[in-house]
């Protein structure tokens, strides 16, 4: 089993922790925009399985309030 932790730069407080290569849990969001440019360029493969919110401060929920907007 391997674990990998990204800590998502600009994107204020936001973790995405990968398990063996193809599952993902994204821990907070981070800010709106920062994170989604971030994001979305760095986790293209990635398959998110959990999103964790830590608590609802807005540079930990922004970018999941944006991310689940763009989900269909």
């Amino acid at each position: 089993m391997s674990v990998k932790f990204e800590f998502l730069q600009h994107a204020g407080e936001s973790i995405v922790v990968t398990i063996n290569g193809n599952q993902s849990i994204l821990i907070d969001g981070g800010r709106s925009h920062p994170f989604d440019n971030n994001f979305h360029h760095k986790s293209s493969e990635k398959n998110i399985k959990t999103i964790i919110v830590t608590h609802i401060d807005d540079d930990h929920i922004a970018g999941i309030i944006e991310l689940l907007g763009c989900v269909e």
